[in-house]
């Protein structure tokens, strides 16, 4: 379908439960965006440049622990 999410750090969960009316036993805790991609053209040079070049993600273990099972 060609739509894409985003994950998005640093919302301000009050004024989603706000804006959606969530009732008081509900609490988000977690954003994502969804859409389509844009035209990497219309970006600035900066952001352009980041948009079209490769992306690489660190291996696991860069960034976990090893945990031992007793």
């Amino acid at each position: 379908m060609g739509i894409y999410p985003h994950p998005m750090g640093g919302f301000f969960p009050d004024k989603v439960k706000t804006a959606l009316m969530l009732p008081e036993d509900e609490k988000p805790v977690c954003m994502i965006a969804w859409g389509y991609l844009g035209d990497p053209e219309i970006l600035d040079e900066k952001n352009k440049q980041s948009e079209t070049q490769p992306r690489s993600r660190k291996h696991f273990s860069e960034f976990s622990q090893k945990y031992s099972v007793v």
